[in-house]
C-alpha cells in the first residue's frame, strides 16, 4: 500500500476502536516515513489505547526528538508519564551524561557556534593588538604591556567553547533508542537463550553499539552492554 492509504487506514481504524488494527497501519506508514511526527503521535496513541504505555511514551518522545516544539507530542507524552512509573536500574551516572543533560540537551549547536564565534573574534582582535603594541614597546625601547588576564580568560572561554561545540559533533555520532517494551532482558549474547545479565524497562534511552542477526548490542549509561530483540528498542 501507499502511505496515504495505509495513514488513512490508520486513521479509519483508530475512529473505529480497533486500536490493534491502527497501530498496525500507521507501523507500515512509519516504515516508509521514519520521520514523519503525525504518524508518530497517532501511533503512540493507538498503542497508549492498546495498554502499551511503554511504546506509546517512546513513540511519543521520538517526535519530540524529531520536533522539540511539536505541542500535540508533548501533551500527549505529558500525559503518559502521568500514566505510569519509569523504572530506573541501578547505574552509575557518568561525567558525559551529566554534561549532556546540562549543556547538550537544552541547546542547539548554534548557540555554542555563535559564541564561540564572537569569542574568537574579540579575542583575536585583542591579540592582534597585544602584539602590535608589544611591536611599537620594542622599537621605542619600553617595556611592553603584559598579555592581560582578560585576555587569559578569552582564551580559556574559546577553549571551552570548542570543546562544548565539538561535544554535539560528537553526540550526534552516537546511535541512540528507546526501550518500548515493559521490559527486555539484556544478554550476553545474541540468542533467545543465552544468560541475562539485567533488565531494562520501557522508557530508558540507550546506547547502540552494533547489530546481529534481529539483535542489538545496547548499553544503557554506567552499566553494562549485552545484547537485546531488535524489535524490542525504536531507534531515535
Amino acid at each position: 500500500m501507499l502511505f496515504n492509504e495505509l495513514y488513512q487506514n490508520g486513521v479509519k481504524s483508530f475512529e473505529a476502536k480497533d486500536f490493534s488494527k491502527a497501530t498496525d497501519y500507521f507501523t507500515q506508514a512509519l516504515d516508509l516515513q521514519p520521520k514523519n511526527t503525525t504518524v508518530l503521535v497517532n501511533l503512540a496513541l493507538s498503542e497508549f489505547k492498546s495498554g502499551q504505555k511503554s511504546a506509546s511514551y517512546s513513540y511519543f518522545k521520538k517526535a519530540l526528538h524529531i520536533d522539540p516544539h511539536f505541542v500535540t507530542a508533548q501533551q500527549g507524552l505529558d500525559f503518559v508519564k502521568s500514566q505510569f512509573q519509569m523504572r530506573e536500574i541501578p547505574h552509575r551516572i557518568e561525567y558525559y551524561e551529566r554534561w549532556r543533560e546540562s549543556f547538550i540537551k537544552p541547546f542547539s549547536v548554534v548557540f555554542p557556534l555563535i559564541l564561540t564565534l564572537m569569542v574568537f573574534t574579540i579575542w583575536g582582535f585583542r591579540t592582534l593588538k597585544y602584539f602590535g603594541n608589544r611591536k611599537k614597546a620594542y622599537f621605542a625601547g619600553e617595556d611592553p604591556d603584559s598579555y592581560g588576564l582578560f585576555n587569559l580568560v578569552l582564551r580559556v572561554f574559546l577553549v571551552i567553547g570548542i570543546f562544548w561545540s565539538a561535544s554535539f559533533k560528537y553526540d550526534s555520532s552516537l546511535q541512540r533508542g528507546l526501550v518500548k517494551s515493559d521490559s527486555v532482558p539484556v544478554r550476553s549474547a545474541p540468542i533467545a537463550n543465552g544468560p541475562e545479565i539485567l533488565q531494562i524497562y520501557g522508557g530508558l534511552e540507550i546506547h547502540i553499539l552494533r547489530e546481529k542477526d534481529g539483535w542489538l548490542q545496547i548499553e544503557y549509561p554506567g552499566t553494562i552492554a549485552g545484547w537485546v530483540p531488535m524489535d524490542s528498542i525504536l531507534r531515535l
